[in-house]
C-alpha cells in the first residue's frame, strides 16, 4: 500500500516537534508539503498558503492543520471542500458551531475530520 500523503498547515513548535517527526517514523505516512507564511522545512515542497498547496499537490490525502486555532475553521472547510482528510490540533476551533459544521461537512464528503 503506499503511504498517505500529508500536508502540514502551520510549521511552529507542535508541527516541527510532533508531527514532522511522527509522519517521517512511519512508513504509512509521507510528508508531501508544508503551508506556513513564516517558515519552510528543507527537501520539502514549502508553500506560503494552504490554497497554494493544495491546488500544487492535488495528490494529498490528508492535512495537519497546526496554525493558531483562530485559522483552524477556515482551513479545515477549505481542505474538506477539497476532498481532504483533516486533522485539528486543540482547540479545533473558535465555537461549538463552527465544529459542528465541519464535522458535517466532513461526513458529506466521506472524509474524516478529527481533533488531537
Amino acid at each position: 500500500m503506499k503511504p498517505r500523503r500529508i500536508g502540514i498547515v502551520g510549521l511552529g513548535k507542535i508541527a516541527r516537534d510532533h508531527h514532522v517527526a511522527s509522519i517521517a517514523a512511519n512508513p504509512a505516512f509521507f510528508l508531501a508539503g508544508v503551508a506556513s507564511r513564516h517558515a519552510q522545512l528543507p527537501d520539502t515542497p514549502n508553500f506560503v498558503a494552504l490554497e497554494d498547496m493544495l491546488t500544487a499537490l492535488p495528490e494529498l490525502d490528508a492535512v495537519a492543520i497546526c496554525t493558531p486555532p483562530q485559522a483552524h475553521y477556515e482551513a479545515a472547510r477549505l481542505a474538506l471542500a477539497r476532498g481532504k482528510h483533516v486533522l485539528l490540533e486543540k482547540p479545533p476551533c473558535s465555537s461549538i458551531a463552527q465544529l459542528e459544521e465541519l464535522l458535517q461537512a466532513a461526513t458529506s464528503a466521506g472524509r474524516t475530520q478529527s481533533a488531537c
